[in-house]
């Protein structure tokens, strides 16, 4: 029987599988084969894409006591061991912070990089990053929008200013969707000046 031989290999390379008891083969499946898979973790609220506001204000002895504001725009992501690291742009007007001299305030644009930690609804964070800036000199010069900001800091009058930025700040959750931060950064200029 030239078949018989083949048959028999065939049978033991596939295996033969024959039923248990219910009760022997619940306790001899391993056991996650009999758990659920876990539910999806929800995903951080400090990870996304996000657009957001800013506004300053600047009041005091010596201060020329005016408002200003920016928009921005940025990327979070969260690391399984709660690290937060992103990216941010912003664009807006900066009040000048003393009040002798012409100038009024600064248009501005930064684009910085951050690293913080999740602490629940409370994220501590460091960043770094480049700022650019104009003076805005004369009478009525205040905020007023930000692409006239934008605007304002490649265009027009005065000398562009480039200066590396440190901060630190600490970011709370008021919702999900709705976070205040609060930050000191600050910076030195490195260049002179950009041609207008």
């Amino acid at each position: 029987m030239p078949g018989r031989p083949s048959l028999l290999l065939f049978l033991a390379f596939c295996g033969i599988a024959w039923p248990l008891p219910p009760a022997v083969a619940a306790t001899t499946l391993p056991s996650l084969a009999l758990d659920p898979p876990p539910p999806p973790s929800s995903p951080s609220f400090w990870s996304g894409l996000y657009v957001g506001s800013e506004v300053f204000g600047i009041s005091g002895n010596g201060s020329k006591g005016h408002v200003g504001g920016a928009a921005e725009l940025g990327y979070h992501h969260e690391f399984a061991d709660r690290i937060v690291v992103g990216i941010n742009a912003a664009s807006g007007y900066s009040p000048a912070l003393f009040g002798f001299g012409p100038v009024k305030g600064f248009d501005f644009g930064e684009a910085d990089a951050m690293v913080g930690y999740d602490m629940g609804r409370w994220m501590p964070y460091v960043m770094t990053g480049v700022v650019l800036a104009k003076p805005i000199v004369g009478p009525g010069a205040n905020y007023v929008d930000v692409s006239q900001s934008a605007n304002d800091l490649f265009s027009g009058p005065g000398s562009l200013r480039v200066a590396p930025m440190l901060g630190a700040g600490v970011d709370y959750a008021v919702t999900d969707r709705l976070h205040v931060d609060l930050s000191v950064s600050g910076g030195n200029s490195l260049s002179p000046s950009l041609p207008p």
